[in-house]
């Protein structure tokens, strides 16, 4: 549901939820949901100062319409109520009527109702619109049971009255037809509008015509035409691909189709033909892949346990013990299961990063690909996730494709505009290294979406929420002491989970295919002698040389303090780590400061100084620092996995992005050099180690690393202690899970509106910012020319901005079609990157690290790291439209002006001749 619509809602069904609302007048412990909105003191009074229920339930219902929040959150009362009538009332007829998620109400276009409930209340008459319903025989049964009620109200309210009560009446019989139109079908909204247009009383006909005509967007006087074709409009029949054409022919015409053929109106339905490529596998099953039996061993059998229940589950146990292969067996079973019952199923497999993505999906399709349809979701494939979902059985996917699908009804630009995806279209949700559902990441938002499909009771019918399981070999110990079991919970809760799946029976099995790998801090200290000393002294003395031209790049040394420290303290000696952060100072305070000196040229000698300090740095030790040719595509790291997993290569060196999931059963040597974070990276990266004789090394000169890997190695025991006092204490620990659980709602709540709160607070401010270069201070943009793309893609929509860039291509099968760099003389600088969009388009994202901003209104500079700090605290972009994806399409492709004119004439947009 849009905000605006669910704002509608609530108006249109006000009486309906006065009605459930009574209840907290008998019980005032049902008032919880609300007591965000309004303090519980002041229901008790209320309650004490109401005759009745009725009486009761009125007051507090204006009174949660006015509450703060609510003014601030359109959707927030809506949310609330949904919730209240879950938990208490969840087979009501409101909660079915305000979920608005059946197939007829979708089919109905009840949306258009809501989106223009203002309009529709003010000029539909109940008078008008009755008998032309009730003429349709397609309406007369919903119709016979409407005018009764019709007939009720005007009945109840036959005493004299006055006029606002006269007006009340009337508009709780527009309510009331208009609240019929998921009953009454497909055209009905036209229809009613067709009375709108034809019926209106006499003062407000021209009136009521041009609000008709805007709801679709028409010239005025065309809706009439639009009516006729509209409603011509017939549905096709569809078969399935093992269907006879004569067949379909036989029964063309008919209303109740066999098994194999579909009626399809294509105004509502997508031909999608989900069961055609099952039909086509099933019948050459032999030919293209044998079943291979999932064969568990005693643990993994163990670990799989409440799975197959059907339990919301978290699977623990350590790297190398073979999880994948336990999620291939519950995915399995839940299938075998779900089509016995001639259910529905469908799998989703998440892991957080591309890395193991493929790796995966191959351990996936070995053991499930005979019988069932898998398909990759990933970021550079460029097509459409939704169709890959709703066509195939398993999904692997990194999460923050499917945190996109979720919300891409929100996309203008997507052709399921306005058209919600459920998560509940999913049967099974595993995620892969689970550890990683904290704060906002992609896992955490998907859960959000569980959690507001679980609180308010929106799954669609026919759906269920789905089965989620976890899979990890560490879920840490959080960041407060003594506090592992709660940290535990919060990730149960997070999750869903009520309990944690461990080997407890078979430990002696899981010891001897998961041996305890023996680990090693080797520590070295720095040296100061030979070769590394001379190289020390070249490189003091060119950041003395660098230093120097830095210092004549200002116009004077008054300048230089200015960016620098402010003339608090003495410059660092350049050997010392100080140095380090006296050159990022002076680098952030020259971005926010205006100097006449050369901004450029003291942006380069900054950037050589940091280069220059960390080669001098790492003269006592072997060099971590990677560079540009040292860098490689997508396809060249799987190809380098696959490699050294086959055996061609011995030694991988690789970041970090390798610690998680990387299987590689005859790696023995695990060498972390100059590296060690948190307690479940560390377990992590051991794992990497899959044989039998393998080892753990950390190699360091650096203090803070030899004690953080110490730290690490007694959280882990932490962990694990933690995990054995949970399973011991099980009841103790579930109503722990269950307190922690009871906290997501109201939180995810206040979240919500906090964000909406900001959103409010940056269009009162309505500042606007020139956009420049961080190096060369170049002026790139304005905010105003940001648009974004789902709240999480910011793209410049300034034709004109072709001019100044240059586009450095890519590899075709990254996620990215370029590099962004500035074509301003001696700058080059790298500015972001060029992103595919719907609608045949690339389009540029600026980097929020590569841009300064500078309020127009005083001339104030800042500069910030990341787009969600540009988005809270500085200007929240406009949603990007097709016309401003055409418009800068056109420009990079051919020389044109662009000259936009608005609906009051003036110009929106208008720009000169560009070259590209």
């Amino acid at each position: 549901m849009l905000r605006d619509q669910c704002a509608a809602l609530v108006e249109l069904y006000d009486k309906k939820i006065m009605n459930c609302l009574e209840a907290i007048f008998h019980d005032k412990e049902k008032y919880d949901n609300f007591k965000e909105l309004l303090q519980r003191f002041k229901i008790e009074r209320l309650i004490e100062s109401s005759e009745n229920e009725k009486e009761f339930s009125k007051k507090l219902f204006k009174k949660l319409q006015a509450s703060d929040l609510v003014k601030i959150d359109d959707e927030r009362l809506y949310r609330e109520i949904l919730a209240f009538l879950h938990k208490y009332m969840t087979n009501s007829s409101l909660h079915k009527q305000l979920r608005c998620v059946n197939e007829k109400t979708r089919r109905s276009q009840f949306g258009l109702i809501l989106s223009n409930l203002d309009g529709f209340l003010k000029y539909i008459e109940p008078d008008a619109v009755i008998p032309y319903l009730r003429a349709i025989p397609a309406y007369d049964e919903t119709v016979q049971r409407l005018i009764p009620k019709l007939e009720r109200i005007d009945q109840e309210n036959q005493d004299e009255q006055t006029e606002d009560e006269q007006n009340e009446r009337e508009m709780e019989k527009k309510k009331m037809i208009l609240r019929s139109v998921p009953q009454l079908g497909t055209f009905a909204v036209l229809d009613i509008l067709f009375t709108i247009y034809e019926h209106s009383s006499q003062g407000s006909s021209a009136e009521a015509r041009h609000f008709v005509d805007s709801i679709f967007k028409l010239k005025s006087g065309e809706f009439l035409n639009h009516f006729k074709t509209a409603k011509g409009e017939q549905s096709i029949v569809v078969c399935d691909v093992d269907v006879l054409a004569s067949d379909t022919m036989i029964h063309l015409g008919l209303d109740d189709l066999p098994i194999g053929l579909r009626s399809v109106n294509y105004r509502f339905d997508r031909i999608a033909n989900y069961s055609t490529r099952r039909t086509v596998l099933n019948s050459i099953d032999p030919c293209v892949q044998t079943e291979n039996p999932i064969i568990l061993r005693n643990y993994q059998e163990e670990l799989c346990r409440l799975a197959i229940e059907g339990v919301n589950t978290i699977i623990t146990a350590p790297t190398g013990t073979g999880k994948t292969v336990v999620a291939a067996k519950i995915i399995k079973h839940h299938f075998e299961v779900e089509e016995n019952k001639e259910q529905r199923f469908k799998a989703l497999f998440m892991t957080p990063n591309t890395t193991i993505l493929h790796q995966q999906a191959d351990k996936l399709k070995y053991y499930l690909g005979h019988a069932y349809n898998i398909r990759i979701c990933q970021g550079s494939d460029n097509t459409s996730v939704r169709g890959a979902v709703l066509s195939n059985d398993v999904i692997v996917a990194t999460p923050q494709m499917i945190v996109n699908l979720c919300n891409e009804h929100d996309d203008e630009l997507s052709e399921f505009s306005n058209e919600k995806f459920y998560l509940s279209t999913f049967t099974i949700i595993v995620f892969d290294e689970c550890h990683s559902t904290v704060n906002n990441s992609p896992y955490a938002n998907i859960m959000r979406e569980y959690h507001n499909l679980k609180n308010m009771g929106t799954v669609p019918d026919g759906q269920h929420l789905p089965q989620i399981v976890g899979l990890t070999a560490s879920l840490g110990v959080g960041k407060s002491k003594d506090k592992e079991v709660e940290h535990i919970a919060n990730m149960c809760s997070t999750l869903d989970v009520n309990k944690i799946s461990t080997v407890q029976e078979y430990k002696e099995d899981l010891r001897n295919f998961s041996p305890i790998i023996p680990e090693q801090i080797d520590f070295f200290p720095k040296s100061t002698d030979g070769t590394s000393r001379d190289f020390a002294v070249s490189v003091m003395k060119l950041m003395d040389k660098v230093f120097q031209l830095m210092y004549k790049a200002f116009t004077d040394v008054e300048e230089l303090i200015k960016v620098s420290d402010g003339g608090k303290a003495e410059l660092p000696q350049k050997d010392h780590t100080k140095f380090l952060n006296w050159l990022s100072v002076t680098k952030r305070n020259l971005a926010e400061t205006n100097v006449r000196g050369d901004r450029n040229k003291i942006n380069e000698a900054i950037q050589v100084l940091e280069n220059s300090f960390l080669d001098y740095k790492s003269s006592a030790r072997m060099n971590t620092e990677g560079n540009e040719e040292s860098t490689a595509s997508r396809s060249e790291e799987l190809e380098k996995l696959a490699q050294f997993s086959n055996g061609t290569v011995r030694v991988l060196v690789s970041t970090s992005v390798a610690e998680e999931g990387l299987d590689v059963s005859a790696c023995n040597l695990v060498i972390k050099y100059n590296y060690s974070t948190n307690e479940i990276a560390h377990v992590q990266r051991r794992g990497r180690g899959r044989a039998s004789d393998s080892k753990s090394i950390l190699i360091t000169n650096d203090e803070s690393l030899r004690k953080q890997e110490i730290a690490n190695m007694e959280k882990e025991k932490l962990c694990e202690k933690a995990i054995q006092l949970a399973q011991e204490n099980i009841s103790e620990f579930q109503l722990l899970i269950n307190r922690k659980s009871d906290e997501i709602w109201p939180r995810l709540q206040s979240e919500r509106t906090e964000k909406i709160r900001i959103d409010r607070m940056l269009e009162l401010k309505n500042s606007t910012y020139r956009i420049v270069c961080r190096k060369c201070d170049g002026l790139l943009c304005t905010s105003q020319d940001i648009s974004s793309r789902q709240d999480n893609m910011f793209l410049v929509c300034n034709p004109e901005f072709w001019k100044i860039v240059v586009i450095l291509p890519v590899q075709p099968n990254a996620y990215t079609r370029g590099s962004i760099l500035h074509a301003a003389p001696n700058c080059g600088s790298p500015l972001g990157q060029l992103v595919v969009v719907p609608g045949c388009a690339e389009m540029p994202v600026l980097g929020a690290k590569n841009i300064v901003l500078i309020d127009e209104a005083d001339g104030k500079r800042s500069i910030v790291n990341q787009w969600k700090e540009i988005r809270t605290k500085y200007f929240k972009p406009k949603r990007v439209t097709e016309l401003e994806v055409a418009v800068m399409r056109d420009a990079r492709l051919k020389k044109i002006t662009f000259e936009v004119s608005g609906p009051d004439g003036r110009n929106e947009i208008s720009y000169s001749k560009s070259t590209i």
